[in-house]
């Protein structure tokens, strides 16, 4: 596995069974907040008052007051590139978590993980059920993005270790950056590379690297600062930052190590814990956790938490007896950004969600998850000296562990595209309507906003519908928005709500004779 005709066979067939696992999302249509977001590109667009780079990156339709610029500004750029084609949306989606997948399996190299024992851990990451919605939904490409600036900085900052060239840190900076803009909590993780210091074999020799480093951070944190700063003086704001209560910091802790031992490893080895899921303006796990603030979670939070702070004061003990030092500086560099990530999210989440509404949304999993997965192959490469047969067990329990979340991330895919087939036949319809010239600026389509409540509740998130007015004519660009009415008396065309067709409005404001374009019943 160590040689590169071994890795590119490897990663090629990995890439494969991601590519037919889920395929079926590439037709897959927007849905859970794009509308609302393609309705603030189109305001920008249109409005010669609004400056596009503050309402962009300040927006948050919520006004939870997150700091991610790159959010909206990532979607808006996919937007006036592909319109309504999404199958690119997908593809740049899934080609950033290919790239995640390569990234981090050269860190977990670099962090002293044996090639196998990360080979099939990494395999087994890539089609978790916990995280499978990151890669059909596709609205939070930019926690990919981010995550992979994270992840190459932390690359490069080890071959600067090893190599001393300074001229490195410039990009080490500049992906720290890139990533810190994407996703507030990354704000956290550049000063863990201080921790990478004990991986050097003499503390001598990291002496000379230490005020590069302090250097760069200070640097790093100053822009940092400074967009900070900027986008927040700018006339347009997404509302007050969130000010969690003293008391959710602990919490916040105490739920990244239950999350570590029931999401982590309770429901990626058995994700029937987690399904069926919940499929209504976005789709979420279920299983174990429900809905609302059971009166027990908090206290499962602090036993499970406990449970899991005894499994890693064990595995230290074992690190140190050993005198796997490099070994415990990586245990120690992953547990930072894993508990410095969950544990703030879920104190700044507690101001506007449950709990329980953060351990089941499949985004939050992909981060610990990959994580995980790290510091497991860091752990099992220092203490295990694996034998031929103990090698083909842990192959054998991993491929049957591959196998259960291909079959439960197959189930949530099906049931999404199915869920969304209703959306996906509309737009097409639509689209070979402007295909074929029949639906025009001279011949304008009436989309009625009864089609966002006939349809099944994950084609609508109806709290963030009322934030705009219009429904799905929002994914086309302004020049075919043209060929949309907001009235139905000034439209030729109208949708039918048993056929989904296209149909023409006569002049009693009746349907009349419809394009015939094939399609099923909606309902």
């Amino acid at each position: 596995m160590t040689g590169r005709l071994s890795l590119i066979i490897y990663f090629t067939l990995l890439f494969l069974v991601l590519v037919i696992l889920i395929l079926p999302t590439f037709s897959n249509p927007p849905h859970v907040d794009y509308w609302e977001a393609f309705f603030t590109f189109h305001q920008v667009r249109a409005d010669p008052d609004l400056s596009v780079w503050p309402y962009v990156v300040n927006h948050d339709p919520w006004r939870h007051g997150t700091f991610r610029p790159l959010l909206y500004t990532i979607l808006y750029f996919e937007h006036r590139a592909f319109g309504s084609s999404f199958v690119w949306n997908h593809l740049t989606n899934f080609f950033s978590y290919c790239l995640l997948l390569l990234l981090l399996f050269c860190l977990g190299k670099r962090l002293g993980a044996r090639a196998v024992e990360l080979a099939g851990l990494l395999a087994v990451f890539a089609v978790l059920y916990s995280h499978c919605d990151i890669l059909s939904l596709t609205f939070h490409i930019s926690l990919i993005f981010g995550f992979c600036a994270l992840t190459a900085g932390f690359i490069f900052y080890l071959g600067y270790l090893k190599n001393g060239k300074c001229r490195i840190l410039f990009a080490v900076g500049f992906l720290f950056l890139l990533g810190m803009l994407c996703y507030e909590t990354f704000c956290f993780w550049p000063p863990a590379i201080l921790i990478l210091f004990f991986r050097q074999s003499s503390v001598r020799p990291a002496r000379r690297h230490i005020r590069p480093t302090l250097i760069m951070l200070g640097i790093v944190y100053s822009l940092y600062g400074s967009v900070f700063i900027l986008t927040r003086s700018a006339s347009y704001l997404s509302g007050e930052l969130p000010s969690p209560a003293i008391i959710s910091l602990p919490i916040g802790v105490v739920f990244s190590l239950f999350n570590l031992l029931y999401t982590g490893i309770g429901v990626n080895l058995i994700p029937a814990l987690a399904f069926p899921g919940r499929y209504r303006g976005f789709s979420e796990m279920l299983g174990v956790i429900p809905l609302g603030r059971p009166a027990w979670l908090v206290p499962l939070a602090y036993g499970l938490g406990t449970v899991t702070l005894i499994l890693a004061g064990i595995i230290v003990f074992l690190l140190i007896r050993r005198k796997e030092r490099k070994a415990l500086a990586s245990a120690a560099f992953l547990s930072f950004l894993y508990l410095s990530n969950f544990s703030i999210l879920v104190a700044a989440r507690s101001t506007t969600s449950d709990f329980s509404h953060i351990i089941r949304q499949f985004r939050y999993q992909l981060i610990p998850n990959a994580l995980l997965v790290l510091l497991a192959a860091v752990i099992i490469s220092a203490l295990w000296s694996p034998t031929r047969k103990g090698r083909a067990i842990l192959i054998a329990i991993l491929l049957a562990v591959f196998s259960i979340n291909i079959y439960y991330t197959h189930r949530h895919i099906d049931i999404v595209s199915e869920r969304l087939a209703p959306l996906r036949e509309l737009l097409t319809n639509i689209r070979t309507g402007m295909d074929r010239g029949e639906v025009t600026p001279e011949h304008r389509l009436y989309l009625p906003d009864g089609f966002a409540t006939a349809f099944p509740r994950l084609c609508w998130n109806r709290g963030m519908g009322r934030r705009i007015w219009g429904t799905y004519q929002w994914v086309f660009s302004p020049v075919e928005l043209a060929s949309f009415s907001r009235r139905q008396e000034d439209a030729y065309w109208t949708m039918g709500f048993d056929t989904g067709k296209i149909v023409r409005i006569n002049e009693t404001g009746k349907e009349g004779g419809d394009i015939q374009y094939p399609t099923r019943n909606i309902q």
